[in-house]
């Protein structure tokens, strides 16, 4: 078993420095290694200034790739039941839905009273329908816009051919791996002026746990702000923002502050795609993560939908949760996020792939001074990706 010590007290540091880290013996240069692996080290920092990550890194959500190149592949139900786009006027027999997914060749949709078949499949979630089918009456008048739509299943008949597959798609998702890379020093004179460092630890354990402290918070903005892109040998790993705006759901508030009914639009939104993000709702595993300006709006919400003062379990952190029609959504700070934007995601599927560990180690000396270096490569994750929501233009007073 690991043995460790606790320091405290050092500018909002809260670390934990382990007595006994693993010692690399297989080395690719003339460097030296500290640790081969310093992730259990950068569980120990204060979370107050990473959350994300830290929630991501004590949840244990941190495994292998042997690729710069992740890949990985979302299901989703197909839905059956949307509404009218548009209204749909007497006579009329092109009707347009806000979801794809119930126009099938040959489907029965009930709208009203009224039942319609499609007879061609269009682009922009239109179709052509025969009106009045299956013994139904054409609705006379005007049926109006956001009026519900259910699919009844693809028209066969005994004894018939069989027909087009309906299935959902799954979505392919890639991301590539990125280097982390940060170092530090310590001269030979401040080695002698303070050999000690403070509460024990010498100076550069002292500098090399302010380093960790520091480098989680660039993993942090890393995992929440980074791009996607590939240069030659240079890479660097797509953020949650990035991969939601390519494969979630973007919303824009239109500059309308942080209030229940924009919350609920995002929840909607999940909810509209269908399984699994509206069980993962309903099962209260959604996060809201708001940075400082919008977390102080939610402090200002009608205390009936609000609850205060609860545990978040991964990290420790006190967290307040929001009542919604679809479930229960805990409020989680993300303060490396702009002051205008949230998100609206399963943390719990947030993870990293690890081409190699992050490891801590000594370079060769070119002055009088003694360099030390810390790097590692991988990649963000984050699964159920169609159901991931990113709110931009909120309006901060």
């Amino acid at each position: 078993m690991k043995k460790f010590m606790t320091f405290l007290g050092m500018a909002g540091l809260n670390i934990q420095l382990f007595a006994g880290g693993k010692i690399d013996k297989q080395l690719n240069s003339t460097n030296q290694a500290i640790s081969n692996d310093i992730l259990d080290e950068l569980q120990l920092v204060n979370p107050n200034n990473s959350p994300i990550i830290s929630h991501v890194l004590r949840g244990g959500r941190v495994s292998e790739t042997t690729s710069t190149t992740i890949e990985w592949i979302d299901h989703y139900d197909r839905k059956t039941t949307s509404s009218l786009k548009v209204a749909l006027n007497a006579g009329v027999t092109e009707i347009q839905v806000v979801d794809e997914d119930i126009l099938v060749q040959d489907a029965l949709l009930s709208i009203g009273d009224e039942i319609v078949k499609i007879t061609k499949v269009k682009t922009d979630n239109k179709a052509d329908v025969t009106r009045g089918y299956a013994g139904t009456t054409s609705t006379a008048g005007n049926i109006a816009a956001n009026t519900i739509v259910q699919s009844l299943g693809i028209e066969m008949e005994e004894g018939g051919e069989l027909k087009k597959s309906s299935v959902r798609l799954p979505v392919h998702i890639t991301n590539n791996t990125g280097i982390i890379y940060e170092e530090y020093e310590v001269t030979e004179t401040a080695k002698h002026l303070n050999p000690y460092g403070q509460s024990g630890l010498s100076v550069r354990e002292l500098e090399s746990q302010k380093k960790k402290d520091e480098m989680l918070g660039i993993m942090e903005n890393k995992l929440l702000n980074g791009v996607k892109y590939v240069n030659g040998k240079l890479r660097i790993s797509g953020g949650i923002k990035s991969l939601i705006k390519e494969h979630g759901i973007v919303l824009d508030a239109g500059n309308q502050p942080f209030s229940v009914d924009l919350l609920t639009t995002a929840v909607k939104a999940i909810v509209n795609k269908g399984n699994p993000g509206a069980a993962d709702l309903k099962a209260g595993k959604y996060f809201v993560c708001v940075p400082w300006d919008i977390a102080i709006q939610i402090n200002k919400l009608n205390k009936d939908i609000v609850r205060a003062d609860v545990k978040e379990k991964v990290t420790g952190t006190v967290i307040t949760e929001i009542v919604t029609n679809a479930g229960v959504v805990s409020v989680f700070p993300a303060p490396s996020l702009a002051a205008n934007e949230f998100l609206l995601i399963n943390l719990n599927e947030v993870s990293l792939k690890q081409l190699y560990p992050i490891k801590e180690e000594v370079g060769a000396k070119t002055n009088l001074a003694d360099n030390y270096f810390l790097h590692g490569e991988y990649a963000h994750q984050i699964t159920k990706l169609p159901f991931q929501v990113y709110v931009k233009n909120v309006k901060i007073s």
